[in-house]
Order: structure tokens, then sequence, then C-alpha cells
């Protein structure tokens, strides 16, 4: 097999994966505006909202300039920077992005390849990050529901209580086992 048989293969590969990938190459360890795109597979350009050709060999600061202006987006363009420099890999956990065409939060890690290059793996859950907030409100909302409804039934628990020690307090040993309480039969 030929080397650019590999290549192909292997872009193939990255393009169909459900989570974004992204190749970078960072050209100067000094300069975070030289940081270029070499590879974003299907996932990434769709959140981008670009196409390849509008992408691919082109700075980052050319295509996406508001990501150096955007506290995630820079964030995430030091990790590069930093990962390409030291080496090894970095969970950034969730990062929030938006530009004027989209927002949302990203499960975002990055990893060395070799000397100047990281690749980036990206996932979107901003829905899942909503469904999770959603479900801890309605589960707030379930708890004061809990809360009162169990303060509006201790009262005439409380109630019902009461009466029941009084009627034991004024029958106590008036009754036994052959008398029946005058209350029985209407129950």
């Amino acid at each position: 097999m030929t080397d650019s048989l590999n290549i192909n293969i292997l872009a193939k590969t990255f393009d169909d994966l459900p989570i974004g990938v992204g190749i970078f190459q960072v050209q100067d360890l000094n300069d975070l505006k030289s940081i270029r795109y070499v590879f974003m597979n299907k996932v990434l350009l769709y959140e981008m909202r670009k196409e390849r050709d509008e992408v691919f060999g082109k700075k980052i600061i050319e295509v996406a300039p508001e990501a150096y202006e955007h506290e995630g987006g820079l964030k995430v363009i030091e990790t590069y920077r930093n990962v390409a420099a030291d080496g090894g890999s970095v969970n950034l956990g969730l990062v929030e992005y938006s530009n004027h065409m989209v927002a949302g939060t990203y499960e975002c890690t990055i990893h060395h390849i070799e000397s100047n290059y990281v690749y980036v793996m990206l996932r979107n859950v901003t829905e899942l990050e909503q469904t999770k907030n959603d479900l801890e409100e309605k589960n707030s909302e379930l708890r004061q529901f809990a809360y009162v409804a169990s303060h509006d039934l201790k009262e005439p628990l409380r109630t019902v209580s009461s009466f029941i020690q009084l009627l034991e307090k004024k029958y106590q040993g008036k009754l036994d086992e052959n008398v029946s309480s005058p209350f029985l039969g209407q129950c």
C-alpha cells in the first residue's frame, strides 16, 4: 500500500467518526496566532458551519478570529500550544463557546501527536447539559413539592393523633376486651 492510500483510509476513518476530531499545527510555539488547521472531520466542520476549503491549511486567526476574543476559545488555543510544546494530553472538560453562527457546550480533550502537532477531540454536549439542568430543576421542584405535601399532611395527622391521645386518656382503664368503643361501630 502506498502512503497516500494509507492517508486516504485514515482521513476517511476520522471523517466518519461520531465525535469531532481536528489536527492542528502550532508553527511557532511563541505565537498563538500561528496555529493552523491541518484536518477537521465532518463533525467539526459542521460545528464550525464551514467547508473544508474554508479551513484546511489556514490559520485559526483567519478562519475564526472570534476564538481569540472568547474565553473558552482562547483557553483551547492556549492548550494547543502547551500540549504541542510539552506533550501529553489535556482534558479541558466542558468548554462553552459561541460565535455569530453557533453556541454550545463541548467536551474537549487535546492530545500531542509529535513536535508542533496536536489533535483535538470535541463532543457537543449542549443538549445533554440542557437536559441535565432541566432534570436538576425538576428534581428541585419535586423536593419542594414533597416538603410542602409532607408539611400539609403533618397538620391533619397531628390533629388526629392528639384526638386519639385524648380518647386514650379519657377511656384508659375503662375499656376491656369485652366492651367495644363507641367509635368502632361507626367506621
